[in-house]
């Protein structure tokens, strides 16, 4: 006999040898041995995993759709602990339908009035009020109008009313008491 078949068979004889008398504990594939394992962490049913946001531009997903729920361990879903979970529920990866594109337009409004209340005087039984717009100063009567845009529709302490004349919005300036 040559060389290789001496080899050969005394090979087969050590792995024959094994297979009669060697270690017959399972093994798990991966980790440690099944009596070191450490017992599974319980997961919460209403646990929530996010995931991260969609990196596609165009993708419609909203922030809080991105939530993914925590897996049950199988103790639970087996015992049926009281909770009732559809593992086969249908669910529609179809996107939700776009808004709609028929929106009524935004009435017009009134910007805010631009002036800041200086004072008031009562002068031959007629309300005059100070009003200020950054370096000028206004006197206000009743029926006067300011810049081409305003006009003093009553004069009664504590309220002073405006009308907006490019939309004929009507607003009011708080003046005080008639003190």
């Amino acid at each position: 006999m040559t060389r290789r078949w001496i080899v050969l068979l005394t090979l087969l004889g050590a792995s024959a040898w094994l297979v009669i008398f060697g270690d017959k504990t399972p093994t798990p594939l991966f980790g440690a041995p099944p009596q070191e394992m450490a017992p599974p962490i319980p997961v919460i049913a209403s646990q929530k995993i996010s995931t991260p946001p969609p990196t596609r531009a165009t993708s419609t997903q909203k922030p809080e759709d991105s939530a993914v729920l925590a897996l049950l361990p199988r103790r639970t879903l087996m015992a049926g602990s009281g909770t009732q979970h559809d593992l086969f529920a249908s669910h529609s990866w179809a996107p939700p339908p776009p808004p709609s594109p028929f929106l009524p337009p935004a009435q017009p409004m009134a910007p805010p009035l631009p002036f800041a209340f200086l004072g008031k005087k009562l002068e031959a039984g007629q309300w005059e009020v100070y009003l200020g717009i950054g370096d000028q100063t206004f006197i206000v009567r009743e029926g006067a109008t300011l810049n081409e845009l305003y006009r003093v529709d009553t004069l009664v302490p504590p309220v002073l009313s405006l009308t907006y004349l490019p939309l004929n919005q009507p607003q009011t300036l708080q003046i005080g008491g008639a003190d």
